[in-house]
């Protein structure tokens, strides 16, 4: 079990802006898979980050928390179990994810010098969802890997897996924000072939099902 922390609320909706702030940033906005590692290594270690300063890298033989970041005095670590970083490098989907969430905490949470996914420290008993540091990095890991818009081309985990690369261990999590964004949505029609879907389904681009 992890340490989780009270933070302020977010909306589902700033977390999918920020994750895909983070992909545009690392210009692969359009891209279903990745070698994270590396897009970290280049273009976040070493560089002076807004807010944070400059970010390292610290890879461990054993770690126990197997990744986490910790901010503190204006410096931000990323701290990573070389296995985990490894098979990261390798396409390991669990792996990338945990990466993945480590960047939440980097992205929502730079203002709190603490640090995150630490077990060594008492554990927080309840926190509501939207408030809880470890709730809100997993949705942005989640929107990270596999955004709303593509979410319409997965029907089952095995195809959010195949697609995505995403872990099967966290897929029911991620249809279930994608059953939530649906039903937060206001509905559309399209005038072509009637059928109903929401902006979350085609994006841009359309309905989905005919694309007019």
């Amino acid at each position: 079990m992890t340490r989780d922390f009270e933070v302020l609320p977010r909306r589902d909706d700033e977390l999918h802006d920020k994750a895909m702030s983070l992909r545009e940033f690392f210009g692969i906005s359009n891209r279903f898979q990745f070698d994270l590692p590396s897009l970290i290594e280049e273009k976040l270690v070493g560089k002076i980050l807004k807010s944070i300063g400059v970010l390292k890298l610290v890879l461990l033989d054993v770690y126990k928390p197997k990744a986490s970041v910790t901010f503190k005095h204006g410096e931000c670590i990323l701290t990573v179990e070389t296995e985990v970083w490894e098979f990261a490098k390798q396409g390991d989907s669990e792996s990338i994810f945990k990466l993945a969430h480590e960047l939440g905490h980097l992205m929502l949470h730079n203002k709190h010098e603490q640090r995150f996914s630490d077990p060594k420290q008492s554990y927080v008993n309840f926190i509501k969802p939207d408030r809880s540091a470890e709730t809100q990095a997993n949705k942005f890991a989640a929107y990270f890997m596999a955004p709303r818009q593509y979410m319409r081309f997965c029907d089952t985990h095995q195809d959010l897996n195949q697609s995505f690369n995403f872990p099967l261990a966290f897929a029911y999590f991620r249809f279930g924000l994608h059953r939530q964004d649906q039903d937060r949505k206001p509905k559309m029609r399209c005038n072509n072939c009637s059928a109903e879907y929401s902006q979350y389904d085609s994006g841009d681009a359309g309905c989905p099902f005919c694309c007019q």
